[in-house]
């Protein structure tokens, strides 16, 4: 006869759950019957968060037909019309034109950590993924790093090598979101 605990049964085997519906994300470990009552809590906290009065006009976007926001992922403030005006949404995804500034090819790099973020859904942008989104550009970025040097306090850097991973912090964003609207004009 198997114990209380044994894989048989399923009781004390470890269980992991990772969901996101929308912006509500959940992720938990443990005893399967932990993380079913954790997964029914967190279901009933993102119904009782739908059923909420909606924010004040001021924090809502634009909607779509007023020419706003409508990305894959939609945190841009940027319109579809800006976004498909600057990006190619080939595989790698490139820029149709380099920016016109005194660090193209590094603005280049920064807004292309933006458009993988905001259409592609990444939340950091690998070296690796950079380059070649850079080359299909035209942009000759072989060492992503240095290009991106004049940009450290934009971006945010994680690892190293060719494991070195790029995402762009608060200003990062609104510097690219500025670069990419003079871009479109």
């Amino acid at each position: 006869m198997p114990s209380p605990h044994s894989r048989e049964n399923g009781v004390g085997t470890p269980h992991h759950l990772k969901i996101k519906l929308g912006d509500a994300e959940f992720e938990a470990s443990g005893d399967a019957t932990v993380v079913a009552k954790q997964y029914e809590e967190f279901k009933a906290m993102v119904a009782h968060r739908a059923n909420l009065p909606p924010p004040s006009a001021a924090a809502v976007r634009p909607t779509a037909a007023a020419g706003a926001v409508v990305t894959a992922h939609g945190r841009s403030r940027l319109t579809q019309t800006v976004l498909d005006a600057v990006f190619r949404k080939s595989e790698p995804l490139s820029l149709t034109d380099r920016p016109k500034s005194d660090n193209a090819d590094a603005d280049a790099l920064l807004i292309l950590i933006y458009g993988h973020t905001e259409m592609r859904g990444q939340s950091d942008v690998t070296a690796a993924t950079l380059a070649n989104s850079a080359r299909q550009t035209g942009i000759n970025a072989e060492r992503v790093g240095r290009t991106l040097g004049v940009h450290n306090a934009l971006i945010k850097v994680s690892g190293a090598r060719k494991g070195t991973r790029y995402a762009l912090n608060n200003p990062g964003i609104a510097e690219a979101e500025r670069i990419i609207s003079s871009m479109a004009k």
